[in-house]
């Protein structure tokens, strides 16, 4: 889902926090750039379940969520 959007703007793999490769799982679990839109689905998930949440999860149990998350990330930033 992001890593398509995200690919289009990026000219390497790497993310620009050099803590990875700019995948998915980097994206929604680990790039430091986007701590704080994650701070919302990691408080709205942690009520039921522990961070990090299954991808899987998110779409079944959190898909409102997580879609949030997705449609907060400015792209700009991860050029």
């Amino acid at each position: 889902m992001v890593r398509c959007l995200v690919s289009v703007f990026a000219e390497s793999p790497e993310c620009i926090c050099k803590h990875g490769d700019q995948t998915t799982d980097h994206l929604i679990y680990d790039c430091e750039i986007l701590d704080k839109e994650r701070e919302k689905p990691i408080a709205y998930t942690s009520r039921e379940e522990d961070w990090p949440v299954r991808k899987c999860e998110l779409v079944n149990k959190y898909l409102k969520q997580i879609t949030t998350f997705a449609n907060s990330i400015d792209f700009e930033k991860l050029k």
